[in-house]
């Protein structure tokens, strides 16, 4: 999660999945980490989330499959 955080102060950047990667901007991916987030800890404050999401061990899993489906919609 460490890697994906640090592409939101570089302007975005490419996040692989199994056969491609995803080009993201800056707020598509500041967009991305906040919905994961939200779905994940609905009942907690934004940055209860965001840590909480940070500490998940699935974190880079679920923003892969979150920016996947971004794209495909």
């Amino acid at each position: 999660m460490a890697a994906l955080t640090t592409l939101q102060g570089r302007g975005g950047g490419r996040i692989p999945t199994t056969s491609t990667y995803v080009d993201l901007n800056r707020h598509e991916l500041t967009a991305l980490v906040r919905q994961v987030a939200a779905e994940l800890y609905p009942h907690t404050g934004y940055r209860a989330a965001i840590q909480s999401l940070q500490a998940h061990p699935d974190a880079a899993r679920l923003i892969r499959a979150a920016a996947v489906a971004y794209t495909t919609t």
